[in-house]
């Protein structure tokens, strides 16, 4: 009766102690596998804070650049305007009518300098708001 008995405690209280061990290793592996997520999270996390840095550098790099490229096609362009209107001057002291091809090189240049300094003057403005953007999110990061 005894060996009966034993036959059948080990019944009951074996899946029930299999079911335990299950549980434990089940609950271990749930809170590994968020731990895993968690430092995966923080690392995803890292390389966008990185990247954000670096395209904002990029940004400010390539827009730098422009800027100074157009300020040069500017300074240029302002300097070719005051030979064409040389070029008339000296034609009209001579009694030499101007050429229309001169003319029209003194109109477009000075079309592409009005052009130039408001884009210029945009693209300060615009730099101007993303630097103050970047020294808000500087102290707000700092604080």
């Amino acid at each position: 009766m005894s060996e009966i008995l034993l036959v059948v405690l080990a019944a009951i209280i074996g899946p029930v102690i299999l079911n335990w061990l299950t549980g434990r290793r089940s609950d271990r592996n749930r809170k590994e596998d968020w731990a895993r997520q968690d430092r995966v999270a923080e690392k995803a996390a890292i390389a966008v804070a990185l990247n954000d840095t670096k395209l904002n550098q990029i940004h400010t790099l390539v827009n730098s650049e422009m800027t100074d490229a157009r300020q040069e096609i500017l300074n240029q362009t302002v300097l070719l305007l005051g030979m064409y209107r040389k070029t008339i001057q000296a034609d009209n002291k001579a009694g030499r009518p101007s050429l229309p091809e001169d003319l029209a090189a003194v109109t477009s240049a000075e079309t592409k300098v009005r052009e130039l300094r408001i884009l210029l003057a945009d693209r300060l403005r615009q730099q101007h708001i993303a630097d103050q953007e970047m020294s808000d999110d500087e102290q707000s990061d700092s604080a």
